[in-house]
């Protein structure tokens, strides 16, 4: 006599695996394929060759060196244009006509290599003070720029100690020469009056040293003043930027660092 082990046959062919319950072990495919597997969405999602194959190109194609796909097509023959995007991980500049990023910039002070040693010598005084937020003048006075109104005065660089923290409104003459000074700033919107960048400069606040710049505002926009003035100066003369706006209330002027504030650099 045989011993014979009944077996239960179950038809799955018109389930599919969607109504079964969820796995609780590894599945063995035996080397066997998954076909027809869509597109993955969450991160947990099969991948299927299509989309892997379109992945790994794109990626790697991204990871290329720079240097290498430009050189497949050829030297340059016009202009890249960025579209406002930005190009990131530049290396610091070698040659001169390599181009630079914001690093380089800043811990040169807007200065090329050679000014930067001549400073670091001696040969060049040069200094720039201005402030990380808006100051607010009154309205129809004369008012002199305290860089640290808000307790926020930064110095980009000072090649001969022209500032000194104790006088924030100015920058101060080391040495007998001739100075290029100049100074520029934003202000807030208003369509009513007028607005005076003045640069004054001199030995104890004499303002031997005067250079004025009217602009009306008309407009709906921000006013941008700029201006600059040459000019024999001694040691110890200090320079002060002064500015007016008649508006009819207080109004917010701009000297943000990079784009605004006092410079002064001795140019012999």
């Amino acid at each position: 006599m045989y011993n014979i082990t009944p077996q239960l046959v179950v038809d799955l062919s018109g389930i599919s695996l969607s109504e079964l319950a969820c796995p609780t072990a590894d599945l063995d495919m035996c080397n066997h394929k998954i076909s027809n597997v869509s597109n993955p969405i969450s991160e947990s999602d099969v991948m299927n060759r299509g989309y892997w194959d379109t992945y790994r190109y794109t990626n790697d194609k991204a990871r290329a060196s720079i240097g290498d796909i430009f050189n497949s097509y050829g030297w340059a023959t016009k202009n890249i244009d960025m579209d406002y995007h930005n190009i990131r991980y530049l290396a610091d500049p070698v040659g001169v006509t390599d181009a630079t990023n914001k690093r380089y910039v800043d811990s040169h002070g807007g200065y090329s290599d050679e000014q930067a040693i001549a400073a670091v010598k001696g040969d060049t005084d040069a200094a720039y003070i201005t402030a990380n937020t808006g100051i607010s003048i009154p309205n129809n006075s004369r008012t002199l720029i305290d860089f640290d109104a808000n307790s926020d005065v930064y110095v980009p660089y000072d090649y001969g100690g022209m500032y000194n923290a104790a006088h924030t409104d100015r920058l101060t003459i080391q040495k007998d020469g001739l100075y290029l000074i100049s100074a520029a700033l934003m202000w807030n919107v208003s369509t009513t009056g007028y607005r005076i960048i003045n640069i004054k400069g001199g030995s104890s606040g004499s303002d031997t040293i005067q250079f004025d710049k009217t602009s009306w505002s008309l407009q709906n926009i921000n006013v941008v003043q700029s201006g600059f003035v040459i000019a024999e100066c001694s040691e110890n003369d200090y320079i002060r930027l002064y500015v007016e706006q008649t508006s009819g209330g207080n109004l917010t002027c701009h000297v943000p660092h990079s784009m605004y504030g006092l410079w002064v650099t001795k140019i012999r």
